[in-house]
């Protein structure tokens, strides 16, 4: 059995450009890395599933916490779709959660962020 785990959730690499268009897509990355004690070849560190969060602020300077559009989601695919009503300068962060489980006993959540202006 595992005697200890490690795991982390990498964050997801900016989309390029790290501008969405309002209507637009960005595909989201997440990798989790961990070990197993002892090592083995039968037992991995999977899946690479996450669930995600959306915050956004305005933008300024001084940012103001502003609520997403209905139309503004992660999809079961990984994929950040922005919604055609979000306004232009609205920086979205994403929290990617791992829903990775340790079987062998406590499982700490590992969280990842990246951010995305609308254009």
């Amino acid at each position: 059995g595992c005697r200890g785990w490690s795991a982390a959730i990498h964050p997801p690499p900016p989309a390029h450009p790290p501008t969405v268009p309002r209507g637009g897509e960005a595909e989201l990355s997440v990798t989790l890395q961990g070990s197993i004690t002892p090592t083995s070849e039968v037992i991995k560190v999977a899946p690479n599933a996450a669930t995600f969060e959306l915050t956004a602020t305005d933008g300024q300077e001084e940012p103001t916490a502003v609520d997403l559009k209905d139309t503004t989601y992660v999809d079961e695919y990984g994929v950040l779709h922005v919604g055609k009503g979000e306004k232009a300068g609205t920086v979205i962060t994403v929290t990617a959660t791992s829903t990775y489980t340790n079987p062998s006993g406590a499982t700490t959540p590992q969280t990842a962020t990246a951010t995305v202006t609308v254009s």
